[in-house]
């Protein structure tokens, strides 16, 4: 449901706590209080499904290109490959960890804290320390959450909570992809084309039998959830 609201209608219920659900007589989960809402244009719903998919894919240099066009980094970003050499392999682990691996915040800070432990042992941290100057002086203040993510984030934060609570190892993006597996099987536009093509191939000449399986488990499992 809140997959279709946020990539299909692009009109999202910000506020998805459990006082807010009802269910009703025929089993179905009701939403309740739309006083928090946001929108998202076609555009960015379309660069979110992209974005998505590229993750699930692990394709990380694509990510970050779609991260430039959702407005989390300065468009200047794009054709600097100087500093998205110095970026990829920071924000490979960062979304690795954030939205691959499941379990709640704790575990998550805990390796992040192990990662920096073992930078800091394998001694790059002086050898990275004057790109990372000459970076920062280039782009400073320009990474910024942007002001239409903000009900976004909250409500795939606090759905991810609900959903640690019955599995600690719950991660968010999983569960997102069946909707996008039935999104990229069934919409024709070019785009959506394009992105089912980039993750089927992911830049080889045939297709990867592993991936033709997930998605069709992924629209399979999304088809099963909508008819009960």
């Amino acid at each position: 449901s809140y997959m279709v609201q946020f990539l299909e209608t692009g009109f999202l219920h910000g506020d998805p706590h459990p006082g807010n659900f009802i269910m009703t007589p025929s089993g179905k989960l009701g939403i309740l209080d739309y006083g928090l809402m946001t929108t998202i244009s076609r555009e960015k719903r379309l660069t979110f499904i992209e974005f998505l998919m590229h993750l699930q894919a692990k394709d990380y240099d694509l990510c970050l290109q779609d991260l430039i066009t959702l407005e989390f980094f300065p468009p200047a970003l794009r054709d600097d490959q100087t500093a998205i050499n110095y970026m990829l392999p920071a924000l490979k682990q960062t979304l690795a960890t954030l939205y691959e691996e499941g379990g709640d915040l704790q575990s998550k800070k805990e390796e992040f804290m192990r990662m920096h432990e073992e930078f800091q042992a394998a001694s790059k941290v002086e050898a990275v320390q004057e790109s990372l100057q000459d970076f920062t002086e280039k782009y400073v203040g320009s990474f910024k959450l942007p002001g239409y993510f903000t009900l976004i984030l909250r409500a795939f934060a606090t759905l991810e909570g609900l959903g640690l609570k019955t599995d600690k190892d719950f991660a968010i993006v999983k569960e997102c992809f069946p909707y996008i597996a039935r999104r990229l099987l069934t919409d024709d536009s070019e785009r959506m084309r394009n992105a089912l093509k980039t993750y089927l191939y992911k830049g080889q000449s045939r297709v990867s039998p592993a991936r033709i399986d997930e998605i069709a488990k992924g629209f399979g499992k999304f088809t099963n959830l909508m008819t009960g």
